[in-house]
């Protein structure tokens, strides 16, 4: 396990964050695989909801 800054910190090795960015650390239990062509809702408390359709892997 990471702390946050150690996350971030790696992270930032690789990608530009901006203020707003996401890091998706893993999935609820009970989340299953999700394919190509399917759509995603999600939310993060005080951040709002958001949503997106998988293109590719």
């Amino acid at each position: 396990m990471y702390s946050i800054p150690e996350l971030v910190s790696e992270v930032s090795k690789y990608w530009r964050l901006t203020a707003g960015d996401l890091i998706y650390t893993g999935t609820p239990k009970g989340s299953g695989p999700i394919e190509i062509g399917q759509s995603f809702e999600g939310g993060v408390n005080g951040a709002g909801k958001f949503s997106g359709k998988v293109f590719g892997r």
